[in-house]
């Protein structure tokens, strides 16, 4: 008689290997899902208040959108971490930061999409270039959610070294 274990399919095999790495009794996608969502809106308002209400928004106004995607992946790493066992803190920081960070990435380009379908004008622009036709907002889009993984994962790792040297200071 064969096992149930033995009739998984490869998704579902993943997928509890992915979760026995994951920390006992943490809602982990729901949780990041959240954060992630909340910083993405967050970022998508602050870029939508500087493109409507500032004429010609500085690159250091843009970046400082990053502010609060490393508040919200400081803030959420500091509290898992507390449900982790000592030692599996940075491997599932990782995680967590990943996952945050490709949310809220997909939150920011569905929110410029939305305002681009409301107005084109308002939509997020880079650099000289403005969403003037869909594939030049497509471009931009793309940019965009690369731009915020890349940051992401960096300030993932610069609060994971930080909660590190605390841990080992105590």
């Amino acid at each position: 008689m064969s096992h149930p274990e033995e009739k998984a399919t490869p998704k579902e095999k993943r997928t509890t290997r992915l979760k026995g790495r994951l920390a006992q009794n943490f809602p982990f996608f729901r949780y990041g899902s959240r954060k992630g969502m909340v910083a993405g809106l967050l970022m998508g308002a602050y870029l939508l208040i500087l493109q409507v209400g500032v004429a010609e928004p500085s690159s250091l106004l843009r970046f400082l959108k990053y502010l609060i995607l490393a508040a919200v992946l400081g803030f959420s790493i500091y509290q898992y971490r507390e449900h982790l066992p000592k030692g599996k803190v940075f491997r599932n920081g990782i995680l967590l930061g990943l996952y945050i960070t490709f949310v809220s990435a997909l939150t920011l380009v569905a929110f410029n999409g939305l305002v681009y379908a409301v107005n084109a004008d308002w939509a997020i622009d880079k650099f000289s270039l403005e969403p003037g036709s869909l594939g030049e907002f497509l471009v931009i889009d793309g940019v965009l959610f690369f731009e915020i993984l890349v940051y992401g994962l960096i300030l993932t790792f610069i609060w994971l070294q930080y909660f590190k040297s605390q841990v080992q200071q105590n």
